[in-house]
């Protein structure tokens, strides 16, 4: 069966149609909404914020991957914005999976 995407909408003057000239048409796309789509995704970690070692691990790697996604911690159940920005990446969570495991980071 056939599948339809629709990218782009394309409205016509009604006005205009009567006759032989048709104004331009306005373009509206549904890629409009990119705003929606750029938003950064933010990454979740998971780990001991008592741990200063850890802390510092973490902070060192984070450091390295500079973006536009928060990091934010769960640590005893409450969220704490780290006021870090990083850009999520696959090697990003990888090196972040190594040292505090995978089941504690999430980029949403």
């Amino acid at each position: 069966k056939p599948i339809v995407l629709i990218e782009n909408v394309n409205f016509l003057d009604e006005k205009k149609m009567g006759g032989n000239e048709v104004e331009k048409p306005k373009q509206t796309s549904f890629g409009e909404n990119k705003k929606e789509a750029e938003k950064p995704k933010k990454v979740y970690l998971k780990f001991d914020l008592g741990d200063k070692k850890l802390v510092s691990t973490i902070g060192e790697v984070l450091s390295g991957y500079s973006g536009k996604s928060p990091v934010i911690v769960q640590h005893n159940g409450k969220l704490y914005d780290l006021k870090m920005f990083v850009e999520p990446s696959t090697s990003l969570k990888a090196e972040i999976a190594d040292i505090i495991g995978e089941s504690n980071i999430k980029i949403i």
